[in-house]
């Protein structure tokens, strides 16, 4: 198994989506006898989870937590006027780099590795500049576009969004340094290498890891309900609006029907006046955002398990939901762009439900089907995971490079 040098300023602590990704596929690498030096980030000002990796089961060859403080004063103005001094690059949030590249220089000295493996921003300007040095193999991995403003419209400026000098530079070192770039989908691939243009010989496609065999708990209730659950961000451009004006049309259909919806996380301040005005109090609630071991534990109280998305001319983000869902055997209803990568899902099984993210009336009619399906006892399919999510076959990629 191979030696990883493993720089990812979200991963620990476990407070995000991008996160939850890092801390699973540690696990994986770990568990399958990887040796790993972790480098990650902490903001000077937030509080570590209560839950340790040793409680989560990952076992580290060494962690290394870079403190750093977000907000604009003199220190950290001096440490980006560092960073462009050292990488010769500079963007809001890069200051991370120049305190993690001694730590980085260390390690070096002290291990051999196969591989540097950068996973989120700044992490690639300390890939450069190691590949650069001491002409380590650098895997890149791009789980979301890159530069941020060249996400897919309307989340984004699309692929010809104008970019700085500095990003610019990135995008070239990017283009010729790295030697593997790894993305979660086919569709995030293709989109990113209009403007990478790389050799498709140098892409992996890996997606988010799926730990199986978790029970969910099981409703007690005499008088069952059907209970859905969307998890996460649902502010703009993501629109609830379609899946709530469908909603609203199936209770005056069938106002007898046992329904709850739960929101857990953001929300436009707007969303609860919409509620009101379609008369949806008694059936809609809202749960504040919790940390992700609390959200699993919620998660399993529920029936269907919901992704909204912002209406895309192509869907080609992966959610790290899409594998928390599936690793509590939860059946999926995707409210999403009809060309994508949930769609994509949707025809392999892997999710259940399927409708346009703006069309009421193709959400209806998948809400009368889960309704009717939950009413019957039925399950359409068995739950398809794939076999690219599943830890072995994604370890044996990683021992592969």
């Amino acid at each position: 198994m191979k030696n990883i040098l493993f720089i990812a300023p979200a991963s620990y602590p476990v407070n995000g989506a991008e996160n939850i990704v890092n801390i699973k596929l540690l696990k994986a690498l770990c568990d399958a006898g990887f040796k790993i030096d972790l480098i990650s980030k902490k903001n000077i000002n937030d509080i570590y989870p209560s839950a340790t990796l040793e409680s989560l089961g990952i076992k580290l060859n060494s962690i290394n937590i870079i403190e750093v403080d977000n907000q604009i004063n003199i220190i950290t103005i001096f440490q980006h006027l560092m960073c462009f001094v050292k990488f010769g690059m500079i963007y809001i949030g890069s200051h991370w780099a120049i305190k993690a590249l001694p730590i980085a220089k260390k390690l070096i000295k002290n291990n051999h590795y196969d591989y540097v493996l950068t996973r989120n921003p700044p992490a690639e300007i300390i890939g450069f500049y190691l590949k650069k040095k001491y002409n380590l193999k650098w895997i890149a991995t791009w789980n979301d576009p890159y530069p941020r403003q060249n996400y897919p419209e309307p989340y984004g400026k699309g692929i010809y969004a104008s970019k700085t000098f500095y990003e610019k530079r990135l995008i070239s070192v990017i283009s010729k340094y790295v030697d593997i770039h790894i993305f979660p989908n086919l569709r995030e691939r293709n989109y990113m290498n209009q403007y990478l243009n790389v050799n498709l010989n140098k892409t992996l496609i890996i997606p988010h890891i799926v730990i199986e065999n978790i029970e969910s708990k099981k409703q007690s209730s005499t008088l069952p309900v059907l209970k859905m659950i969307h998890s996460g961000n649902l502010k703009y451009p993501r629109d609830p609006i379609p899946f709530l004006k469908a909603l609203h049309s199936f209770i005056q259909k069938r106002p007898d029907s046992r329904i709850q919806i739960s929101f857990l996380g953001v929300y436009d301040a707007l969303l609860l006046k919409n509620i009101e005005e379609l008369q949806l109090e008694t059936i809609v609630k809202f749960i504040p955002p919790v940390d992700y071991f609390k959200s699993l534990e919620l998660l399993s109280e529920y029936d269907i398990a919901m992704i909204i998305e912002a209406n895309c001319k192509e869907g080609i983000f992966l959610p790290s939901k899409v594998a928390d869902y599936l690793q509590y055997n939860k059946k999926i209803f995707a409210i999403s762009p009809n060309i994508g990568v949930l769609n994509d899902l949707y025809k392999e099984s892997t999710v259940m439900y399927f409708a346009n993210c703006i069309n009421p009336e193709s959400i209806e009619v998948e809400l009368s089907k889960i309704y009717y399906d939950f009413e019957n006892d039925i399950s359409r399919n068995i739950i398809k995971i794939p076999k690219e999510f599943l830890p072995e076959n994604i370890v044996a990629q990683y021992d592969c490079i």
